[in-house]
């Protein structure tokens, strides 16, 4: 049947991609900042229950960050940005030892497993399936609750005229348009930044490199992808400090600053699924184009990177979520309450992710905690919409590429 097919034929098969995502949810949730600020207590002690409080090393730093300048609290941030780090690099080379020794000889599958584990992973994925669209339905209905009675224009310009708010003359001090603006920017700078690197740094993975160079550079990318975000920020922070001992008094943080951080953030995520993407083409594909005669930059360009595209659309989709919503990195990196519309490169701005992380900490009426849910709302919005424009995009040039639609020619080999 096809579970057993499963079970003992494409996981065994995809174990290293398992890993690798694996790696991946590791160091997003071991970085995560915001959630263990905001949920996890930050009481000082070892918790002895499951509903005990306690402090984590990114709420540790979070809080640092925010409160004390100098001293041994403040010293205190690169040793958990230390710890952070080394936790996430052992981690890493622990997996890919085990992806070594996987690739080497794949185990037989014992008996037990072939007996039980499909039916057991039928109702496992059933079971996986139901519960996070349980997740996804009742997050967006408690922000759809919470969220929809305040979107209006007051929401986003407050009590300024609203189309001379918008247009940048006449300044906002109630809404959230600057915000909205700030995180439009933002985005754009890091995704500039990241594009041409990571799916460049995942084609060079997947078909250029030779052994050695694929497994240094797959070994970098696998600990750069467990980097807390909080331990980049504290990279951007230090790096404006260390410019200024070098003389350049000029460097500030602000959008570049916070956007280079972010684009070295999200780059793993994007290279792996790229290389992955690729890695997971029928070979079937790159002997067509070399029985035909094709160069093999040639069968990249026109045969693999077309039918690769949807997976390199879910790494752009999933570098692009991951900027729209993160915190700490820009929260060391120049982004501040009241900065109004982006001015500069390297001057402050504001954002949705902090905007709405300052309110839920800082709301003092019923009345401004509504704002924070709609201003989620709007984030969660801005970033399905982009997320909707990406895939459009992806739709259009596949159907732009298929047979008979637009022939394609090739300089150099039969046509």
């Amino acid at each position: 049947s096809r579970h057993t097919v499963l079970a003992c034929l494409a996981l065994p098969a995809v174990r290293r991609w398992l890993l690798t995502a694996g790696l991946l949810g590791f160091g997003r949730a071991i970085g995560d900042t915001l959630i263990p600020l905001m949920l996890s207590g930050n009481a000082p002690n070892v918790p002895h229950n499951l509903f005990a409080g306690l402090r984590t090393l990114t709420a540790h730093m979070g809080l640092v960050t925010a409160t004390d300048v100098g001293g041994p609290a403040y010293n205190s941030l690169f040793v958990a940005g230390g710890l952070l780090l080394c936790i996430s690099t052992g981690v890493s080379l622990v997996l890919r030892r085990l992806e070594k020794k996987q690739d080497v000889l794949l185990p037989p599958v014992p008996a037990l497993w072939r007996r039980h584990a499909p039916a057991g992973l039928h109702l496992l994925a059933r079971g996986a399936g139901l519960l996070c669209s349980a997740c996804v339905l009742a997050l967006l209905g408690f922000l759809l609750w919470r969220g929809l009675p305040v979107l209006d224009a007051a929401l986003l310009v407050g009590d300024a005229p609203f189309w001379p708010a918008l247009l940048g003359r006449f300044p906002i001090w109630d809404g959230i348009w600057p915000a909205c603006l700030g995180t439009l920017c933002l985005l754009g700078i890091t995704m500039t930044l990241v594009l041409v690197p990571g799916i460049g740094c995942g084609i060079y993975l997947a078909e250029y490199a030779p052994p050695r160079m694929q497994r240094l550079l797959n070994s970098l990318m696998d600990i750069l992808s467990g980097v807390p975000s909080i331990v980049m920020g504290i990279f951007g922070f230090t790096l404006i400090l260390f410019l200024h001992r070098l003389g350049f008094a000029g460097a500030s943080s602000g959008l570049l600053l916070a956007g280079g951080c972010l684009a070295l953030l999200v780059l793993p995520a994007l290279v792996v699924t790229t290389r992955t993407a690729l890695e997971s083409l029928p070979a079937s594909l790159r002997l067509s184009g070399a029985a035909l005669g094709l160069r093999h930059g040639q069968v990249v360009r026109h045969l693999l990177l077309p039918q690769a595209s949807r997976g390199i659309l879910s790494g752009v989709m999933l570098a692009l979520g991951r900027s729209a919503e993160d915190t700490a990195v820009i929260l060391l990196t120049g982004v501040v309450a009241n900065a109004g519309l982006p001015a500069g490169l390297g001057l402050r701005f504001e954002a949705l992710p902090f905007f709405i992380y300052y309110t839920a900490a800082q709301y003092q009426t019923p009345e401004e905690l509504q704002r924070g849910f709609g201003a989620a709302l709007t984030l969660l919005a801005l970033s399905g919409g982009l997320l909707l424009l990406a895939w459009w995009l992806h739709e259009r040039f596949r159907r732009e590429r298929q047979p008979g639609m637009t022939p394609l020619t090739f300089s150099g080999g039969p046509q």
